[in-house]
């Protein structure tokens, strides 16, 4: 009598990328880059609460998974790179992303889609006084 109305969950995931990074162009305000990869990753926690409903009540179910499951190449990522470089050791870089699935993960076999933006502060220190 009673339907499955809908499952809410989390999990605990290490991620470890391999990208690639191509310059497309150095300008003197901005360059810009191409990053492309692919990332494996590690779940160590799944968390599922399952709510069912019927006609005149409704009760959940809560299941936790404490396995390492263990999924490797199993994102794609690309992005394009904004790079403004504000003195000779100082850069700033904004990285639009998008990691699409290449196979299913955890429980439910779920396809993981991801969008972001990655921020970066680079600074370069100078050794002035050491000789080459």
């Amino acid at each position: 009598p009673y339907k499955l109305s809908s499952v809410s969950g989390y999990c605990n995931m290490y991620e470890i990328p391999l990208n690639i990074k191509y310059q497309l162009s150095h300008g003197k305000k901005i360059s810009t880059t191409a990053i492309a990869g692919i990332s494996s990753l590690f779940m160590t926690l799944e968390a599922y609460t399952y709510l069912y409903a019927s006609h005149t009540s409704s009760y959940s179910w809560i299941k936790q998974f404490d396995s390492q499951k263990n999924y490797w190449l199993s994102q794609a990522m690309i992005g394009i790179g904004f790079e403004k470089e504000f003195s000779k050791n100082l850069n700033i870089a904004l990285t639009p992303f998008v990691k699409l699935p290449l196979k299913g993960m955890g429980t439910g076999d779920l396809k993981l889609l991801n969008a972001g933006i990655n921020f970066s502060l680079s600074y370069r220190p100078s050794f002035t006084g050491l000789h080459q």
